[in-house]
């Protein structure tokens, strides 16, 4: 499933050195939410992996911003937050643990 990370607000240049930082934040911000995206996309196949991954997201967001506000599903054509696609996949996960 293709998920795609939605930018948020542009940031607006005024001079050079502005338009450094914004290049910088800009690369910054796309290396950001392109693992968080990749963390949505690796299935943990044990109770461990979930949990795992679980801690991680909240530990690394602690001020509840550093994960992506506006994710697109673009196979269901839903916009939701990161950390409703990560509930969902874990649950996902747990179900394939409980099923088996």
């Amino acid at each position: 499933m293709q998920r795609i990370v939605l930018e948020g607000d542009a940031f607006e240049a005024n001079d050079s050195s502005s338009a450094d930082i914004k290049k910088a934040t800009d690369e910054a911000m796309f290396a950001s939410d392109a693992a968080a995206n990749e963390l949505l996309s690796v299935t943990p196949t044990t109770l461990a992996g979930i949990l795992a991954l679980l801690r991680h997201a909240t530990e690394f967001d602690g001020d509840g911003i550093q994960f992506p506000d506006r994710v697109h599903d673009e196979e269901r054509d839903i916009i939701r937050s990161w950390q409703f696609f990560l509930i969902e996949h874990a649950a996902a996960a747990l179900a394939d643990r409980v099923a088996a």
